[in-house]
């Protein structure tokens, strides 16, 4: 669907007599059937069974959720795109595109030599930063992300106490506040230390779009607007596409980028200037349409494999949303995925004492647990599981999971006698692997929280 026609349906239905908001929001969920965008409103109270109660308009977010969208133009602008439910369902925020990720080198071909449908390259260096709309609603300037209309007083890495808000980080960034127009909204990119990895100096803040709430069109030049603003314009850092052999340097300097990293780092020649260590951020046209992708190096691929990529269940715990807690499940899938151990701790050194600690937890439960299937048959353990009598030796946030593990376990070992096998490391490698792998690693992962905060 196009956003204009969502738009035209809306204010139709609104303008219908005797239409009551929360129906109006029901037609908007209804309009974007087979989306795949999630919707958040404003002034949005649930009752029982979802049923929507006390809406007034206001505020409406869209976002993509999942790997996969669908092919409509609106699932690509809905990366954070704010309506004016109040105003006609005026687009207060245009965000940037939905990129699209993992494109093949014969894409890449197709996009820089402009071949296939596609027009108009232009390439950037990858900024490891957090895209943020800056925005006028209400009387008062607001900030905006992917998934919320509103996140200036929120926390970016969760909340931890003494933690900066975004409006405490954002704001001293942005040198001549007295330039902003309330008739246009902001995309700006903040880099800093302090919330992306890898990244070194100052923080910074990169202009990336303006968008004319009134004319509902993005602004062609932003070097009065970035020099108002006393910020970056990020299209100056354009890379030449007409560069011989552009196609062979952007795969190989990918592919390269984080052992290149690494040997600056064991040399002590850690860069601190812009460059494509984190790969390279591509806006074209296909077939007339706008279309950004990111073609992400070796070196910023491993920092959200690491850091950003959650199980759901995890994203759904509050307890989740603590930096020490996020960093204990990142221990934990070190464990899991071994062959990451080495190159983690060339790039991330400060995580190791946090590692040892973890890894030190999870060997004391992994023996204690061996040392219980050693001297105790399968069904006493899960009969004792269901009591309130306390498993010897193993904590109550051990013993929660033990019920489910245990299952686990047998399926994964095979027939058993009444009691497991004595075989020393043969059995400890199995109660490791059952832990750590499926639901298991999110019982460790509460064990591993509770025993260290005791």
């Amino acid at each position: 669907m196009e956003l204009s026609r969502l738009r035209e349906e809306l204010i139709a239905y609104q303008n219908a007599a005797n239409i009551q908001d929360k129906n109006i929001y029901r037609h908007l969920l209804q309009l974007l059937k087979g989306e795949n965008i999630k919707v958040h409103f404003e002034n949005l109270r649930e009752g029982k069974e979802g049923e929507m109660n006390g809406i007034e308009l206001g505020r409406v977010i869209l976002s993509t959720f999942g790997k996969r969208r669908s092919s409509s133009r609106l699932s690509y602008q809905a990366n954070g795109l704010v309506l004016d439910a109040q105003d006609n369902w005026r687009v207060l925020v245009m965000p940037l595109l939905n990129p699209v990720y993992g494109i093949k080198p014969a894409f890449i071909s197709n996009i820089i030599n402009e071949k296939r449908g596609c027009t108009e390259p232009s390439i950037y260096p990858l900024i490891n930063g957090t895209a943020l709309n800056y925005y006028f609603y209400n009387g008062a300037w607001r900030l905006s992300s992917a998934n919320s209309y509103d996140v200036g007083a929120l926390y970016p890495e969760h909340r931890d106490e003494g933690s900066k808000t975004y409006n405490e980080i954002f704001n001293p960034l942005l040198m001549c506040p007295k330039g902003l127009d309330t008739n246009l909204s902001y995309t700006f990119l903040l880099s800093t230390p302090e919330l992306h990895k890898l990244t070194h100096g100052p923080p910074v803040l990169y202009l990336c779009e303006v968008w004319d709430v009134k004319k509902g069109a993005f602004l062609v030049d932003l070097s009065d607007v970035s020099e108002a603003l006393g910020v970056m314009d990020y299209r100056i850092l354009s890379v030449p596409v007409a560069a011989p052999g552009m196609v062979d340097e952007i795969i190989n300097n990918n592919k390269e980028a984080k052992d290149k990293y690494v040997k600056l780092m064991v040399d002590g020649k850690i860069p601190t200037e812009i460059d494509t260590r984190f790969g390279y951020f591509v806006k074209y046209k296909y077939k007339g349409e706008s279309c950004n992708a990111v073609i992400q190096s070796s070196l910023f691929s491993f920092i959200r494999n690491n850091f950003f990529n959650f199980p759901t269940p995890f994203r759904k715990d509050p307890a989740f949303y603590r930096r020490a807690e996020r960093t204990y499940f990142i221990m934990l899938r070190l464990l899991q995925y071994k062959y990451n151990i080495d190159p983690f701790f060339k790039l991330f050194p400060e995580y190791k004492n946090t590692f040892d600690k973890i890894q030190n937890r999870v060997t004391e439960l992994v023996d204690e647990i061996v040392r219980l299937l050693q001297n105790n048959t399968y069904e006493h353990l899960k009969a004792t599981c269901t009591d309130e009598t306390p498993i010897s030796g193993l904590e109550s946030t051990a013993r929660a999971f033990l019920y489910e593990f245990l299952d686990d376990f047998k399926r994964q070992t095979g027939p058993q006698k009444k009691k497991a096998s004595t075989g020393g490391k043969r059995i400890k490698h199995n109660v490791e692997d059952t832990l750590l792998y499926g639901n298991n690693i999110y019982g460790v992962f509460h064990y591993v929280c509770e025993s260290i905060k005791g």
